[in-house]
């Protein structure tokens, strides 16, 4: 009744409070007037009983409940609720038990999108570069005597995205050669000039996937974008680049040609998933993009030397080739344990080599990924089941095609009826459009801070593929199935890359192969700067 004085306030800690409130900043206070005053709406003579409370918080609470008593004494409980919303006065926290805020609502910055959610859009423009490189060789031999000489001969207002393209163009330079010269990577009678060209071209990408990083430090454009171009042409090249190697081997699309050719594409995918995770890529002393790529290209040149036929001798046959004496290596080879070298030639020792580097390094980027939270990491294993999907699936597809009779003829472990076989170069550019384009998912919810999916709707057809070409239960002919698969990939890959690029572009304000104006206003005053800062 309201002649009844209303008892003291207390606050009721062992009860969570049920809040529907979430946009108000006083979203407590309804349910506490609610629960400890029923009778507040109807009791207009009780504006000064906030003199007794025994606790700051309850004497707090109680004058804004007597401010709006005075104000309008027959307000229901939704007035109320309306009112202290629209207060200015921040009241104490009562619980910490309290739900947090809703997330804010992010506009989408661009078009519809299939591959860029619009709420982590907004983390694009907090993306700072992370990677270092300790090389040895870049540091102390390309950067002061190469690097920093050519970046003079680059236009100022050339966007750093066309220099990562230019390198780009240089690899598909190097596969128009394999294609041409290699018939499918299995030919023994490539001219020398062929590796040489080679070599260049990986020598020329190396540059310009250098040069690009410091054209967009020099024209002050470093951006999540940036990021997305070079880490997605890095990984086709990745993929591409093992043409020239196959080429070297010889051995077809076979089993054997797959494994070392995925030496390198293992440690990048290694080293993706360690950046999103530790937010930081530290490349060592020797390194694969710098040193990897340096010794193939020293193995490409020493091919075109002594020819392709020679380097696939036995080592014994080769020495003796060059009346190089064996009985004293032999005896040597032989109390090491490592006679068994002398029966395989240089090319698959390099192989072996190659391949224990590549495990090594992979299992160092698990160690640093397991040290860095060994709770989480079997969870965060699971991010890489697509690529081990797609990658198993490769291999099976391969293994389904060996043994069986040639089509033409050959001899050898690359032979056989399947589609590797027959379609070797169609075949390793579906693998690589599927590997870029899961490599790059990496790298896009990297900066965009975003969760990493666990699977891709873009591997179905692909993984169905596999299984049919090994268990052969789909009624319809293999050339078809490998076909339809090919294309879905290209036109997958194609529109992730057009997606990705123009919602990027639109969120950061900045043009994808063009410097727009707020970027060229930025380059002058970069400009501005330097020349400051020399006059001093």
């Amino acid at each position: 009744p309201p002649q009844q004085k209303a008892p003291p306030l207390k606050l009721n800690t062992t009860r969570p409070f049920q809040i529907s409130h979430y946009s108000s900043p006083h979203r407590h206070l309804p349910f506490i007037m609610t629960q400890q005053f029923p009778s507040f709406h109807t009791n207009p003579t009780s504006s000064q009983q906030g003199e007794n409370r025994t606790t700051s918080q309850a004497e707090k609470l109680n004058e804004g409940i007597g401010a709006l008593r005075s104000k309008k004494s027959s307000m229901n409980q939704n007035q109320i609720a309306q009112q202290l919303s629209s207060t200015s006065t921040q009241p104490p926290s009562v619980s910490r038990n309290l739900p947090q805020q809703a997330p804010l609502q992010v506009k989408s910055y661009a078009y519809p999108s299939i591959h860029c959610d619009p709420a982590f859009l907004h983390n694009l423009h907090k993306y700072k570069a992370t990677s270092v490189d300790h090389s040895i060789t870049r540091t102390y031999l390309l950067k002061p005597y190469l690097y920093e000489k050519l970046i003079h001969f680059i236009p100022e207002q050339m966007h750093p995205n066309l220099v990562t393209l230019l390198g780009f163009v240089f690899i598909l330079v190097l596969v128009l050669l394999c294609v041409v010269y290699s018939d499918g990577m299995t030919s023994s009678e490539v001219p020398s000039w062929v590796f040489y060209s080679c070599a260049a071209c990986l020598f020329l990408y190396q540059t310009m996937d250098n040069l690009d990083g410091m054209q967009a430090r020099r024209t002050g454009s470093s951006s999540a974008l940036g990021e997305l171009c070079d880490h997605g042409t890095d990984a086709i090249v990745t993929s591409l680049a093992a043409f020239a190697w196959m080429m070297v081997c010889a051995r077809g699309m076979s089993t054997y040609g797959f494994i070392f050719s995925m030496c390198p594409a293992l440690p990048f995918i290694a080293a993706t998933w360690q950046e999103y995770w530790d937010h930081s890529l530290i490349f060592s002393h020797l390194n694969g993009p710098t040193e990897g790529l340096l010794s193939v290209m020293g193995g490409l040149v020493f091919t075109g030397l002594v020819g392709l036929h020679t380097i696939h001798l036995p080592l014994w046959e080769l020495l003796q080739h060059y009346d190089i004496p064996t009985m004293w290596l032999q005896e040597k080879f032989t109390a090491l344990g490592a006679s068994w070298m002398l029966q395989h030639s240089i090319v698959h020792l390099a192989n072996c080599v190659v391949l224990g580097v590549a495990v090594l390094t992979v299992f160092n980027h698990f160690l640093q990924i397991f040290r860095h939270k060994p709770r989480d990491f079997p969870m965060r294993l699971l991010a890489l089941v697509p690529h081990s999907l797609e990658l198993l699936c490769t291999y099976l597809w391969l293994a389904s095609c060996e043994g069986q009779e040639p089509v033409d003829g050959t001899e050898g472990d690359f032979s056989g009826s399947g589609i590797p076989a027959k379609y070797p170069i169609l075949f390793w550019l579906n693998h690589t459009f599927l590997f870029a384009y899961l490599a790059s998912q990496i790298t896009l919810a990297f900066v965009m801070n975003a969760p990493l999916a666990r699977f891709f709707y873009a591997l179905v057809p692909y993984l169905i593929g596999g299984a049919n070409a090994y268990f052969h239960f789909l009624p319809f002919s293999e050339d078809f199935i490998f076909g339809c698969i090919l294309v879905w990939s290209v036109v997958n890959y194609s529109v992730f890359v057009l997606d990705v690029s123009q919602n990027v572009s639109k969120a950061l304000d900045i043009g994808v192969v063009r410097l727009n104006a707020r970027q060229l206003k930025r380059m002058r005053q970069l400009q501005e700067e330097r020349t400051e800062e020399k006059e001093k």
